[in-house]
């Protein structure tokens, strides 16, 4: 009588589960509810600006993205931008709407995932961790990071349904989806590739290769070759960009490697590997210049590799996932699910691509689905085992970690593993003491559950926004209020510019050597303003400093905020110089993104 409460608690959870999962999903929702309303401050101010503003460009400006570009997004947020164009923060808002779609196409399409695993792992797992893990929160802050890993997972569920159901149409489906991915991110080129691999490899049981093969190719040949004829059509050049917008991360990933800025990178890779002119734009002929530098910055990115992996995943469940991940495969090798294991373990391959250019932490984020689909399975593998021997080698792999995080000052990895190794023997205790019970695996998947939301660390602070009231926000409510729509205003980033509906010129590195006369005359009078904040500042100390002193020298003041954090610069009429650069001349900083 004791369990009897149990009992019942097993029948309802397994006839309502599915009821569950939009309500899990809302109540997640509520738990990172801060960062669907960011301030403008909170926007990346290339990436996420970038996409978000080329779904401007495509309805205000009918410019269609290069490949390179990751066109897709420009169609998502072009329909996003139609509904708050007319609004004073419109980029604010395309954000916030944008963020809710790319959380719930990622938090579903991993779901989606699990449920094709479910005879290994109860999907509810997966739900656990997406709950405590930090993945898509870290992603979601880079659309192209976002869309591409839906469209990745939403592929994989595909080729799952393949290998459960044997019918093809389900390739049909993986092969779109990894068409879409490739419009989102150039990965989803790799990823093609790879699908063919995983394709064939699930083909030959069931005597299907050649039907497999075409169903591959096809749907991803009509989205991808289809795009670039339309883009050649309207834009009147067929052109990929792939090659430019590489070498731009080749060089931009000796400051990653090194943990200095992208800018401190380039000037560094010009210095070791040539000019991109020199190169001819190929990171392959720039490598050859140098090949040893090459090879040391791909120990260095080897070296820090765990630590991003560590940060990454989360300081407490990270560890603990990977282990779980571990178990995992361990699993699919001993049931000899060989086919399963491989297209697991393939999914995260693209990204070796990664040392030839750089490696930003939320890469490892990629195939979060593949190995939290693993982790489920290692966690699972815990609870319904009743042999000794698996305690044993956790208790051990755990003890071992807890001390190690003790050792080397790591309160998160020490807490979190010895929680998990106390965890491991209560589990142990409660299957064996109760294992006649006709729900000890539900009981069994709610401690397991339990664990999981213990290792989150913590959720975003609940906060209101008020629009208009940051220094930011307020010098965007001036440039929209003085300056003409589509004016040249220089910034060291874009977002800020575009939120106020005014065309970009950057301040960069490559004007550090410029004297003040060419600063003024050749560069800044031919805009409008000059938006200075703490990034110009920080990024560029001297660049800031020569375009002070031309303050009464053709630039005035028009809007500073209390504490200087932001100033608008404007250019003097007396001063001021015509500039032959259209729209289009300046969208073509829209490729200038740290990818």
């Amino acid at each position: 009588m004791t369990f009897h409460w149990i009992e019942r608690f097993s029948e309802n959870f397994r006839s309502n589960s599915n009821l569950l999962i939009p309500l899990l999903f809302i109540f997640n929702l509520v738990l990172v509810f801060p960062i669907f309303f960011p301030n403008l401050s909170n926007i990346d101010p290339w990436d996420e600006s970038i996409y978000i503003n080329s779904g401007r460009g495509l309805i205000d400006g009918g410019c269609l993205r290069q490949f390179a570009g990751n066109p897709l997004l420009s169609f998502l947020y072009a329909l996003i931008y139609i509904p708050v164009k007319s609004t004073t923060f419109w980029l604010i808002h395309s954000c916030t709407i944008g963020r809710f779609i790319l959380f719930s196409l990622m938090w579903f399409s991993a779901y989606l995932v699990a449920t094709q695993l479910r005879y290994l792992a109860h999907p509810f797992i997966m739900i656990a961790l997406l709950f405590t893990s930090p993945a898509l929160t870290y992603l979601l802050p880079n659309p192209s990071d976002a869309l591409f890993t839906a469209m990745s997972a939403f592929t994989l569920w595909q080729v799952l349904l393949f290998y459960n159901k044997k019918k093809v149409r389900h390739v049909w489906l993986a092969s779109l989806f990894v068409g879409l991915s490739a419009l989102s991110r150039n990965d989803g080129l790799i990823l093609f590739f790879i699908l063919i691999i995983i394709a064939v490899i699930l083909s030959i049981p069931a005597k299907r290769l050649g039907t497999s093969l075409i169903a591959c190719v096809i749907p991803f040949i009509i989205l991808v070759a289809g795009y670039l004829i339309i883009y050649g059509l309207v834009m009147g050049r067929f052109e990929l960009g792939i090659i430019g917008r590489t070498y731009l991360a080749f060089e931009q990933g000796q400051g990653f490697a090194y943990e200095k800025s992208p800018a401190d990178g380039q000037i560094d890779a010009r210095q070791l590997f040539g000019t991109p002119e020199e190169n001819q734009y190929s990171f392959l002929s720039a490598i050859k210049r140098n090949p040893e530098a090459f090879f040391d910055r791909v120990r260095q990115t080897i070296k820090t590799s765990p630590k991003k992996i560590y940060f990454i995943y989360g300081e407490r469940l990270g560890i603990i996932s990977l282990l779980l991940a571990a178990m995992g495969a361990m699993v699919l090798a001993r049931k000899r699910l060989y086919p399963l294991l491989v297209a697991l373990l393939l999914w995260s391959t693209h990204l070796f691509v990664y040392f030839l250019t750089f490696f930003r932490h939320e890469y490892f984020l990629f195939p979060y689905f593949a190995v939290f689909s693993l982790a489920s399975m290692g966690l699972t593998s815990i609870v319904y085992s009743f042999k000794k021997r698996i305690h044993y080698c956790w208790s051990l792999a755990l003890l071992g970690l807890a001390i190690f995080g003790m050792l080397s000052n790591r309160p998160n990895l020490f807490s979190a593993t010895v929680f998990f190794l106390v965890w491991v023997w209560i589990v142990r205790y409660v299957m064996n003491r109760y294992r006649h019970l006709e729900a000890i695996k539900t009981i069994g998947l709610v401690l397991a559950l339990c664990a999981l939301l213990f290792l989150k660390v913590g959720y975003p602070y609940p906060k209101f926004r008020t629009l208009g009231t940051a220094p930011d926000e307020k010098a965007v409510l001036f440039m929209k209020e003085h300056l003409k729509p589509g004016s040249l205003v220089f910034a060291a980033a874009p977002g800020p510019i575009w939120e106020a509906k005014m065309n970009f010129g950057p301040l960069d590195f490559t004007l550090r050597d410029k004297n003040e006369n060419d600063l003024s005359y050749g560069h800044l009078f031919y805009g409008k303003a000059v938006y200075a904040n703490d990034t110009l500042r920080y990024d560029e100390p001297g660049l800031v400093s020569k375009i002070e002193r031309l303050i009464g020298k053709g630039l005035e003041v028009g809007y500073e905020s209390e504490n200087k954090e932001v100033q608008i610069l404007l250019v003097d009429e007396k001063y001021s110089k015509k500039s032959t650069c259209s729209i289009q001349c300046h969208t073509k900083m829209l490729h200038k993104d740290k990818r």
